[in-house]
């Protein structure tokens, strides 16, 4: 704007003047337009004239401008290298900065490619771990199945060979002739045909009897039967295939004395009169610990009245038990019917009453497990009125 300015003065001036100042205003202008005038040539092209002269001060103020335009223009120009070389500088520095941040990038990956290489083998060894544990568990699990098969294989062949051997043990029964085995129908709301006549139909003698109920193998009705020949001992018991061990043992032995009876002691009143029997001993009877059950066990006084119906006057009733609460219990019976009590023990080995009576000297397989057991073995004995 301002060179548009300055030309316009210099033509004006330049019209004032001479064909030669004209032309030499011309010239001034061109050089202005062009850029090459420079204060010296204009001035001697216009030094003839006093108007020309004015041009000259025009032209010269105007170069000062320009000279002072450039420096300003070189100042900026320096000032925007200076600041694009610090910029250059900067973007160098973060260049650095970023290849810096790149190498340690590049070095993190590389860490953290090893690190998840190292993962994955621990991984990869943790699987191979699993998958070991697994197929160890699936061969303890097969086998545990196989053995379970082969359990139950054997548990079924050890079934099929006591089945086998108790249908063997109850065919024998019936070859016995000191075991009787009635019919259901025959002892049901009815006497059994032997009932008041044991002593002279199956005994054949006149001996007292003594009863013991729940014999199982008949260990203790043999053994009695064995150490006292001027009594008669039957064991009771529902039991076939246990009885058949006392039958048999009985039979070998020649215990003319010794017989048993396949019943259940609800029944017992349909096969002894009155005064039939001498004495009655219960070995090792199930205690029937069970909340409820107290009229199960075989010392209750339901079964007590039982007992009452064919005992003699004042006949005994021993009971033998590992069971403490079984005997506890009958002495609370005993004391609340005010029955004549008359021994007590404990524990008949510690107390040393076995050595006094020969009979408790008598051991079932069930008194020998208790006895290995430390179970302490208790013994009371009664009459009833």
């Amino acid at each position: 704007m301002i060179r548009r300015v300055l030309a316009a003065e210099v033509v004006r001036v330049a019209e004032e003047g001479t064909g030669d100042e004209e032309q030499g205003a011309e010239k001034a202008v061109s050089g202005l337009k062009a850029g090459k005038v420079v204060g010296r040539s204009r001035a001697k092209s216009v030094r003839r004239n006093g108007s020309v002269e004015k041009a000259a001060i025009v032209v010269n103020a105007e170069d000062r401008r320009t000279v002072i335009e450039k420096r300003r223009k070189t100042k900026r120009t320096k000032a925007v290298r200076i600041e694009a070389e610090e910029i250059a500088e900067g973007g160098q520095a973060a260049g650095v900065a970023r290849e810096v941040r790149v190498k340690e990038a590049v070095k993190a990956a590389a860490v953290g490619e090893v690190k998840g290489r190292a993962e994955e083998t621990a991984a990869g060894k943790v699987v191979e771990v699993a998958v070991v544990k697994i197929k160890d568990k699936a061969a303890g699990k097969a086998q545990e199945i196989r053995a379970a098969i082969h359990g139950r294989e054997a548990i079924r062949e050890i079934r099929e060979e006591m089945g086998k051997d108790k249908l063997r043990k109850f065919a024998e029964n019936l070859t016995f002739e000191n075991l009787v085995q009635p019919e259901f129908d025959e002892i049901f709301g009815r006497d059994h045909k032997l009932k008041g006549h044991w002593a002279a139909d199956f005994f054949g003698n006149d001996k007292p009897i003594v009863l013991e109920l729940g014999c199982g193998k008949g260990e203790y009705t043999v053994g009695m039967g064995a150490a006292n020949p001027e009594k008669n001992f039957m064991g009771i018991d529902i039991k076939g295939a246990r009885m058949w061990r006392g039958a048999k043992t009985a039979t070998e032995m020649g215990l003319g004395n010794v017989g048993f009876l396949r019943t259940r002691i609800e029944f017992i009143g349909s096969f002894f009169a009155p005064g039939e029997i001498a004495e009655i001993w219960i070995t090792f009877p199930d205690p029937q610990l069970k909340k409820g059950r107290e009229k199960k066990r075989l010392t209750a006084p339901g079964f007590l009245d039982r007992y009452r119906a064919f005992l003699v006057p004042g006949g005994m009733v021993h009971l033998k038990t590992d069971s403490r609460e079984l005997h506890d219990y009958t002495l609370e019976v005993v004391a609340e019917q005010g029955l004549e009590l008359h021994c007590a023990s404990a524990d008949i080995y510690g107390e040393g009453l076995a050595e006094v009576y020969s009979t408790l000297q008598i051991k079932t397989a069930y008194e020998r497990r208790f006895l290995t057991e430390g179970k302490p073995i208790t013994y009371l004995s009664i009459s009833l009125k």
